[in-house]
């Protein structure tokens, strides 16, 4: 073979890992259910969660009032968290 065609191919071979990477990369996604090193739930800083109905509906204090799943998670492992208050 000649240089200059060893050089095209080896700039093929190397474009086609960058473009197979580049489109399977985002389909990706991340879950952290399955990642055993980053726990799901992280407990509350505070005893209590505060609750009360606010302006800003789809907060992220909002969802966590309604995460029936991360209240019970807290209720069990988290020694100082006492529940939500309103």
């Amino acid at each position: 073979m000649k240089p200059k065609t060893v050089i095209i191919f080896i700039l093929l071979v190397i474009f086609a890992i960058i473009f197979i990477v580049a489109t399977s990369w985002s389909k990706i996604t991340y879950n952290p259910a399955l990642n055993d090193s980053k726990p799901k739930y992280v407990c509350p800083k505070t005893e209590y969660i505060d609750c009360m109905p606010s302006i800003d509906r789809g907060s992220q204090q909002e969802k966590i009032c309604n995460d029936k799943e991360y209240l019970n998670w807290a209720q069990i492992n988290c020694p100082n968290f006492k529940g939500i208050a309103y």
